[in-house]
């Protein structure tokens, strides 16, 4: 039987990491190690992502509230520093819809409603004749995940049905 656990040596990310800021290149570097999304590597005594280390490694000094953002690549591994820059959580948050990367609708583990669903709960509401409340029984969600629906509130980057 074969174990798929990678064998490292205790220092292997760090030299890793050392020896790829050196480099000088557009492409991707890619930080391969562990299972984790974002590569992380220990530094004195503490994790980081190896990307937020390129990141202070290529600008300096991480600024109070700022996120290490992936320019040109949206690679979470890529630890370029060319490829990094500290920005907002705005910022951050706009590039994940851009990059088609965020977590909303059906992509949200918490989810229980479909795409489906809430342009059918858009459609009852419109129609009338039925309250909130028994549209949340009837998918499973409370009265104010529907008002929250209704007021565009939730689900508002949903467009309406042709």
């Amino acid at each position: 039987m074969t174990n798929n656990v990678q064998v490292q040596r205790p220092n292997e990310r760090l030299e890793f990491f050392n020896e790829a800021m050196k480099l000088e290149t557009d492409d991707c570097i890619i930080f391969s190690f562990g299972t984790e999304r974002y590569g992380m590597m220990y530094m004195n005594d503490r994790q980081y992502r190896a990307s937020v280390l390129a990141c202070t490694h290529g600008h300096g000094e991480k600024p109070a509230g700022a996120h290490a953002i992936h320019g040109p690549c949206n690679n979470p591994r890529c630890i370029n520093p060319r490829h990094l820059h500290w920005g907002t959580h705005g910022e951050n948050m706009r590039d994940r819809r851009r990059d088609d990367t965020d977590n909303r609708g059906t992509r949200n583990g918490h989810n229980k409603l479909s795409e489906d669903d809430v342009h059918e709960i858009r459609e009852a509401l419109a129609r009338g004749g039925i309250t909130q409340t028994a549209l949340g029984l009837r998918y499973g969600v409370s009265r104010k995940t529907i008002s929250n629906i209704a007021l565009n509130i939730r689900w508002a980057w949903l467009e309406k049905r042709a």
